[in-house]
C-alpha cells in the first residue's frame, strides 16, 4: 500500500511541474512518435507523413499515443492534442513509481521497494521525461513488468509466467527493438539459476518466452514485408543509430560532433525511400567501423562508459533547444544542480548495493541487463538518454545501500571494497568532468554551446 500511495502521489508531483512549466516544446524524434500517432488515430496507418516513412522507427509507442488523440482535435490545435496526451504520459510515469517499488521489493525486501519508488518518484529525469512525447517511459514500463515476470518464474517456475514475460518482451521489443537481446539475457539468466536437474525445463520455458516474444511481434514483421517488400522486423532505426554512434571524429573523439553527422543526415533524409535510406546508413556505419580498426573498439568503450554514465540529462538539450519559454536562470541552475547531483548519488550509491546482493540472483539479474545493454549501445549508439531504462535497477541497490548501510557495506570484502571504491572513483574523476564543460555553459548562459547534438 505504501508504494501505491507513494505512485499516486508522484502523479501530483507530475501534474504539478507540467502546470508550472508552462508549454512544453516539442523536438527531435517527438515530432515522429505524435505525427504517426496523429496519422493512426485518423485511420490512415504507421505512416510519419514528412518522410513517406512507414517503420522508421518502432509502432509501440505511436500507436500507444493513437489511443489518446482526437484526429479532429490534433488537426487544428496540435499543442492541445499533445498536451492531452502529455497527461497520459503523466500516468505512465506514475506506473512507473509504482513498478520501481515492487522491482525493489521483489529483489531485495519491502523497505528497499518503499525507498526505490520513492526515489523514482523525485528522480527529475523520471519527471521530465512524463511530460515528453518519447519512448523511454512505456519502454521502461514494459521492460521492469518483464523483469518482474523474470523474478517471479525464478521464484516459482511456471508455465504461463514465462508465456506474460515473453508477451511484455514481445510489447517492450515494438517499443524499442534492444528488448529482444533482453529477453535472451532473461533466458540465460533462468538457466543459470538452476539447479542442474531444473535446466532442461528452465530452457523450455526460455523456448516458450522466445516463442511468445515472437508471436506479439510477427503479425508487425508481416505488415512491414507486404508494405516495405522487405524483412524489416520492427524497423530501419538499427543503422541510422549506428551511423549516428560511429562517428568518431579525430581530435575530439569523446565528444559526439552534431556538425560532423549534418552532412549525412541531409543526405541520409533526402533519400525519398526509407530503405533506401538504410542501406546508406548501413553502408555508412560498416566502412565507419573498418576505418577505425584496430582501435574502433578501445574508443567506443570508453565513449560508451562515459556517455551512459554521465550526470547529463535529456531535460537540460531541451531547455538547450527553447523548450521552455520563459524559464529563468535560476531555475535552470536549480535544475542542474538537482538533475546532476540525484544521478550522480543514485549510481554511486548503487555500486555498494550490487556488489553486496549475493543472494536471490538480483546481482546476476543486473549484471545481464545492464551488460546487454551496454553492449548493444557500444555497437551502436549511446546517450545519457539510453540510460533511462536502466535506472529503475540502479534506484533498487541505490535503496539498498541507504535503507541497510551498515549491512551493505559491512559485508564488502576488501577486495569488493577495492572494486567499488575504483568504480566510484572512476566514475567522479571521469563521468562527471565530462559533463562539466557543458555544465558551466548551462550555468553561465542556460544552454549547450551545441544543444542539437546527438
Amino acid at each position: 500500500m505504501a508504494v501505491l500511495a507513494i505512485a499516486l502521489g508522484s502523479v501530483g508531483i507530475r501534474f504539478a511541474v507540467l502546470e508550472a512549466s508552462g508549454s512544453i516544446l516539442v523536438t527531435g524524434d517527438e515530432s515522429y512518435y505524435f505525427e504517426t500517432a496523429v496519422q493512426l488515430a485518423s485511420g490512415n496507418g504507421h505512416e510519419y507523413p514528412p518522410r513517406a516513412s512507414r517503420a522508421e522507427w518502432p509502432p509501440g509507442y505511436p500507436f500507444f499515443l493513437s489511443l489518446f488523440i482526437q484526429p479532429e482535435t490534433a488537426v487544428v490545435d496540435a499543442e492541445a492534442a499533445s498536451r492531452s496526451v502529455i497527461a497520459v504520459q503523466v500516468w505512465l510515469g506514475g506506473l512507473l513509481v509504482l513498478l520501481c517499488g515492487l522491482l525493489g521489493r521483489a529483489l531485495i525486501g519491502s523497505a528497499e521497494g518503499i525507498v526505490a519508488a520513492l526515489a523514482a518518484a523525485v528522480y527529475p529525469d523520471f519527471i521530465a521525461f512524463s511530460h515528453y512525447l518519447f519512448s523511454e517511459t512505456l519502454f521502461t514500463v514494459l521492460l521492469v513488468g518483464a523483469i518482474l515476470a523474470l523474478v517471479a518464474w525464478d521464484r516459482k517456475p511456471r508455465f504461463w509466467t514465462a508465456a506474460g514475460a515473453g508477451v511484455l518482451f514481445g510489447l517492450a521489443t515494438l517499443t524499442r527493438e534492444i528488448a529482444i537481446p533482453l529477453a535472451g539475457a532473461g533466458v540465460a539468466w533462468w538457466w543459470f539459476r538452476a539447479k542442474p536437474i531444473q535446466r532442461d525445463r528452465a530452457l523450455r520455458h526460455g523456448a516458450l518466452l522466445a516463442l511468445t516474444l515472437a508471436v506479439t511481434v510477427l503479425p508487425w514483421t508481416l505488415r512491414n514485408f507486404a508494405v516495405l517488400d522487405r524483412f524489416v522486423p520492427v524497423s530501419n532505426a538499427g543503422w541510422l543509430n549506428a551511423r549516428s554512434g560511429n562517428t568518431l571524429g579525430d581530435p575530439d573523439w569523446m565528444r559526439p560532433q552534431g556538425g560532423m553527422l549534418e552532412g549525412f543526415r541531409n543526405t541520409y533524409f533526402a533519400i525519398p525511400d526509407e530503405m533506401a535510406r538504410a542501406d546508406y546508413a548501413r553502408d555508412q556505419s560498416l566502412a565507419l567501423i573498418r576505418s577505425e580498426q584496430p582501435a574502433w573498439i578501445f574508443k567506443k568503450f570508453a565513449r560508451t562508459v562515459v556517455l551512459l554514465g554521465s550526470p547529463d540529462s535529456y531535460l537540460f538539450k531541451k531547455i538547450s533547444r527553447g523548450a521552455y519559454p520563459g524559464i529563468s536562470m535560476e531555475t535552470v541552475r536549480a535544475l542542474l544542480l538537482l538533475g546532476g547531483v540525484s544521478t550522480a548519488a543514485i549510481l554511486l550509491l548503487a555500486l555498494p548495493g550490487w556488489v553486496a546482493a549475493r543472494g536471490g540472483g538480483a546481482r546476476s539479474l543486473a549484471l545481464a541487463v545492464a551488460g546487454v545493454s551496454f553492449g548493444v549501445h557500444l555497437v551502436a549508439n549511446a546517450s545519457p538518454r539510453y540510460r533511462f531504462p536502466l535506472m529503475p535497477l540502479a534506484m533498487v541497490f541505490a535503496a539498498s545501500t541507504v535503507v541497510r548501510p551498515g549491512r551493505v557495506l559491512g559485508s564488502l570484502r576488501p577486495a569488493e571494497w577495492v572494486c567499488v571504491a575504483a568504480a566510484a572513483l572512476l566514475y567522479v574523476a571521469v563521468a562527471v568532468p565530462y559533463f562539466w564543460p557543458d555544465a558551466i555553459e548551462l550555468w553561465q548562459r542556460g544552454s549547450y554551446m551545441e544543444p542539437f547534438r546527438p
